[in-house]
């Protein structure tokens, strides 16, 4: 017994001490697993099927791009788009575009797992050093960088739905720039945080706030008490460098917002507003939909995978979809993160102090109302669309893990 203590004391304190070069080599060990079929063999990470989006928009957009950089320049105008249109700044302000970018025309479409496989990698290794930062200990923060890295919605963005993979990137970092401005005063990664935030869009960045702004509130008032003056303090200083960040980054965004704004599906009859902001307010998610959020914490294709298949009806072919759950498989809940963080999440609510339970639980429940309560969801994505990708799908597991692994 005595030598099992000390091995486990031992190994703990490797834990503490090596952490980081521990998780870097899972992740890329896993990563190499999850993606071998692409990586050791001629297949391409592009897909015909449910992932569609990978071979009609994502890599006709970059193989156009890395041409014009190649022949033109700096991409400005280009006809080869429509009937010609600005395309600035064509990802330039995306550090993972630039890299497929720099694999030129020729090797762009063999880079593309690489890239994906690099995201997943940098993923847990940043949430890593968040759940760090909030002094958890080894055991955690491993199974926590894990958890994150093969999350649902990770997962599935890297597989055909690219921007949503590097968003969860991002989403990693502006935690860990939250906690070193919270913790140590440092000013420098929060409006880092920010410019690649906007590298997604405006949209992205205002949702990011939103969820953010309910996060330091809970975080404050767990560590603190009740303090307007500093929170407010707190608050300007984070609103502050968030400013900085967003003038850091406009030369790339005044173009695409622009776009935003004049795009049909915001402003014109191809939108949703109307139709969204008319649903009754109180009214509750429908029996699928909440089997679909409540199932797909268990598995992201415990209610099927996205595949589709065609089968014969009098003569003509009519597509059946595999997944049996509210809307597509990937714009529906997609709110797993491992079993871990589910079985966490009930012993922390049982065994921490009252107050801190309190502050997890409310925090978990404000995201608990936004699923439950459709008008909820839709006003916090101004009623733009009937979906849970770029905000909910981050913002659910996170409150789990929030949950789960707080130090009590």
């Amino acid at each position: 017994m005595v030598r099992s203590g000390r091995e486990k004391i031992k190994w703990s304190q490797t834990l503490e001490t090596y952490g980081m070069a521990i998780a870097a080599a899972l992740l890329v060990m896993l990563a190499l697993i999850l993606f071998r079929e692409f990586i050791f063999s001629r297949s391409l990470y592009l897909f015909k099927d449910a992932a569609c989006d990978s071979i009609n928009i994502f890599y006709p957009r970059w193989l156009h791009v890395a041409e014009y950089l190649r022949n033109e320049g700096l991409p400005t105008w280009s006809f080869a788009t429509g009937m010609g249109q600005n395309i600035f700044p064509a990802g330039l302000n995306n550090p993972f575009d630039l890299i497929l970018y720099l694999a030129g025309p020729t090797h762009l479409a063999g880079a593309i797992v690489y890239v994906e496989a690099l995201k997943l990698v940098l993923a847990g290794v940043i949430f890593y050093a968040y759940l760090r930062s909030l002094r958890l200990e080894g055991y955690a923060v491993m199974a926590g960088a894990l958890c994150l890295a093969f999350s649902g919605y990770m997962v599935a963005g890297t597989s055909g739905w690219y921007g949503h993979s590097a968003l969860v990137v991002y989403g990693a970092f502006l935690l860990y720039a939250t906690e070193r401005l919270y913790q140590h005063k440092n000013l420098l990664l929060f409006p880092v945080a920010i410019v690649l935030l906007s590298s997604s869009s405006l949209f992205t960045v205002y949702i990011f706030t939103v969820f953010l702004f309910l996060y330091v509130l809970f975080r404050y008032v767990g560590d603190h008490g009740w303090q307007p003056r500093g929170l407010a303090i707190l608050l300007l200083q984070m609103a502050g460098v968030g400013a900085l960040g967003l003038a850091m980054s406009a030369v790339f965004t005044c173009s695409p917002l622009l776009k935003m704004l004049y795009s049909p599906r915001v402003a014109g009859e191809s939108g949703h507003f109307n139709r969204l902001a008319a649903q009754p307010v109180f009214q509750l998610q429908g029996r699928l939909e909440f089997a679909t959020a409540f199932l797909r914490l268990f598995g992201t294709d415990i209610l099927g995978t996205g595949e589709v298949f065609f089968k014969s009806v009098n003569g003509n072919p009519e597509p059946v979809h595999v997944f049996r759950g509210v809307g597509n498989h990937f714009e529906s809940p997609l709110f797993y993160c491992g079993i871990p963080c589910l079985l966490l999440a009930a012993q922390y609510l049982r065994l921490a102090p009252r107050r801190e339970r309190r502050l997890a639980a409310a925090f978990a429940g404000v995201w608990l109302v936004v699923v439950l309560v459709p008008y909820c969801r839709y006003a916090l994505y101004l009623f733009t669309g009937d979906y849970y990708k770029n905000g909910l799908n981050f913002f659910k597991p996170r409150a789990s893990h929030r949950t789960a692994m707080s130090p009590a």
